[in-house]
């Protein structure tokens, strides 16, 4: 086939359903049952005929299934394909602009790890196909993680690693800051202190994380976002329990 899909088609059911819908597209003739399109993502395997000549100019019907034939041929070539799309992005527009290189790096690997993360709850892969798409996002954060732009970056060995949420440590950074306890002018001066120096802990995937766009959950605090107020409810939790001041000699 002459589609492939985008890493991102991955990250939620609205995306998949495109991808799906997509798939219908190349459908040709409509010589099954499969209908032209789907409101709601399927998770039953389906197929389409797809529609193609050969090098002796035959025309032929290829009957492919989404699952079984499509996602199972195209998930390990998602990285190949998105480490393409990058290197021509960084030759092209990047080429001689370090600042912007680092700023289009970060926004991508940023959009991976929310990705990464997104993957676990997602409901329309088998475990299998999860975790190869886990794995084509490592290759491609391994490959952003390469590039000449962090030659004097810190690695991760060195950042603090906190077994809180990525919510619950920009949330105690944020009464920190309430409290004039930082130095830091802006969110997004401290954003970047903590994205640069700390980790957070995922429970789903049981290991430490970076802290994607914590400048952003700043602002959240501030305006009182209600998904944030779990978050909120922990540290207060945490920070009032008495147990949490006792010194262990």
């Amino acid at each position: 086939m002459n589609f492939t899909p985008d890493i991102f088609d991955f990250y939620s059911n609205e995306t998949f359903l495109k991808l799906q819908n997509a798939f219908l597209s190349n459908n040709y003739g409509h010589l099954n049952n499969t209908p032209e399109s789907f409101d709601t993502v399927e998770i039953v395997d389906f197929d389409i005929y797809y529609y193609t000549v050969t090098k002796r100019k035959q025309k032929c019907y290829e009957k492919i299934f989404f699952y079984g034939d499509f996602l199972e041929n195209e998930i390990p070539k998602l990285s190949e394909n998105e480490i393409l799309k990058i290197e021509n992005e960084l030759n092209s527009t990047f080429k001689f602009k370090k600042e912007e290189r680092k700023l289009y790096l970060e926004d991508f690997l940023d959009r991976l790890l929310e990705l990464d993360r997104a993957i676990y709850s997602v409901v329309f892969l088998n475990s299998n196909y999860k975790f190869e798409v886990l794995w084509e996002i490592k290759k491609i954060i391994e490959f952003i993680k390469a590039d000449k732009v962090w030659k004097n970056e810190k690695d991760d060995s060195k950042k603090i690693k906190l077994r809180l949420s990525r919510a619950e440590v920009a949330g105690l950074f944020f009464l920190l800051h309430q409290k004039g306890l930082t130095q830091s002018q802006s969110f997004s001066e401290l954003g970047r202190l903590i994205k640069e120096n700390i980790m957070c802990y995922d429970e789903i995937s049981r290991s430490y994380k970076e802290i994607t766009t914590p400048d952003k959950l700043l602002h959240g605090f501030k305006n009182g976002d209600k998904p944030l107020e779990t978050a909120a409810t922990n540290l207060k939790n945490l920070l009032s329990d008495p147990k949490f001041y006792e010194l262990k000699i």
